[in-house]
């Protein structure tokens, strides 16, 4: 596995972490979810509670100066640079934290009339060689070279749910569906769907159930990774030429209401963390699939009957074994050594009866490593400064960094 952030790992973590019984203890650690919904907007007094949480690590608000801002979705570049998503009755903001940790607004968009001012909780968004790209299902809005005002695209002839560039194209995934068009939404390219005749996957015929959820480019223009989930789930490879989806490795079942998901890419690795709903009996594993060797590294997992007999073909390097109640899922970040996890998808989903926290594993040292008792974020980051996290919250962004 080639390892990424490295200056990171010399400096981060030089303060001992030892796992905090909160961990082992279920209801401790549900007692601090429940007991910290307000943590969303905290005051002086619920800032300090959650510094006294964390002797270890020191504790800064630096977005917004002041005031409440909603944040609806973060997303990390391959350069390392956060980007997050915020907003207010007019516009939506999507501000980048330069070196500094300080946020620059890097683009804007309109609000849409008419149209419930919740529409941010359901936005994804990624940033491809400096490229804005966000959808909310309907549209998709890209941004322009040097400018800060997105414009839009409509009339796909599906619900999107994911959006990427690939060969200099706009690659839009649907749940039956792939599409691609130029950066202006015209010459549009069916790649398969299910709905049109000689452009079916073999996938989707055998599976009727499987509905694809994430995707991005791969190892080259003809080749990208596809996530699909149903009654059973898996990640693949998809060919543009021969319309063709070969696993990478098969999944449990992936159910959008009943599971925690999340694919990304990091460089040269994509980075999947899947986790049954706590509140469904919360079952979970992480892993990375690099792209240059083919390699699939199972960061986590809970080590069970379920897991065992679903997944036959399970590696035989399981690396870490999760206790229950650990929920590490959501957005992950992974540099080969330590694991981010952000505990959660997003802030509808995670708002009220999940007991999840974010926080980091230094996986040469699990249990020992568990660190940070932290609510569920909508991001956790690896700073570019080389020894802190940053946590993009759901209404401020903040930074962590060790004391010693």
């Amino acid at each position: 596995m080639k390892r990424f952030f490295i200056p990171l790992i010399l400096t981060l973590f030089a303060v001992n972490l030892v796992a905090d019984d909160l961990y082992k203890n279920p209801g401790k650690l549900k007692h601090l979810w429940h007991s910290s919904r307000n943590f969303f907007q905290r005051d002086n007094a619920k800032n300090a509670e959650l510094q006294q949480l964390n002797p270890a690590w020191k504790i800064e608000k630096i977005w917004p100066a002041d005031g409440v801002h909603n944040i609806s979705a973060s997303t990390c570049d391959d350069k390392g640079n956060i980007y997050f998503l915020s907003g207010n009755s007019f516009d939506f903001q999507i501000f980048q934290l330069a070196d500094d940790a300080k946020a620059e607004l890097r683009w804007t968009f309109p609000t849409m009339r008419g149209v419930s001012s919740n529409i941010g909780n359901y936005m994804t968004m990624k940033v491809d060689n400096d490229t804005l790209l966000i959808t909310e299902g309907r549209y998709v809005w890209v941004s322009q070279p040097g400018k800060k005002l997105l414009y839009r695209l409509s009339h796909f002839p599906f619900i999107i749910k994911s959006v990427w560039l690939q060969g200099g194209r706009l690659m839009l995934l649907g749940e039956k569906h792939l599409m691609s068009s130029n950066l202006l939404g015209k010459d549009r390219r069916t790649h398969f769907s299910a709905s049109q005749a000689g452009k079916a996957l073999d996938l989707l015929q055998k599976n009727p159930q499987a509905k694809f959820l994430s995707g991005g480019m791969g190892a080259n223009p003809d080749e990208a990774i596809l996530l699909y989930g149903g009654r059973s789930g898996a990640i693949g490879k998809y060919s543009l030429s021969k319309n063709t989806f070969t696993e990478i490795v098969s999944l449990p079942e992936i159910e959008e209401q009943r599971h925690i998901y999340n694919l990304s890419k990091n460089k040269d690795n994509y980075l999947f963390s899947w986790a049954e709903n706590p509140a469904y009996g919360a079952i979970g594993m992480q892993f990375a699939y690099n792209l240059s060797s083919g390699k699939l590294t199972v960061i986590g997992s809970q080590i069970n009957d379920y897991l065992k007999q679903f997944w036959k073909t399970m590696p035989v390097d399981m690396g870490i074994s999760w206790e229950k109640y650990h929920n590490i899922t959501g957005n992950i970040a992974y540099n080969g050594k330590y694991l981010l996890y952000s505990g959660g998808r997003d802030k509808m989903q995670m708002r009220d009866d999940t007991p999840a926290c974010s926080g980091i594993v230094d996986l040469t040292k699990y249990p020992e490593g568990v660190s940070l008792q932290y609510p569920a974020v909508n991001g956790l980051y690896f700073s570019k400064d080389g020894k802190s996290l940053v946590a993009v919250e759901y209404y401020q962004v903040s930074k962590i960094t060790p004391k010693n």
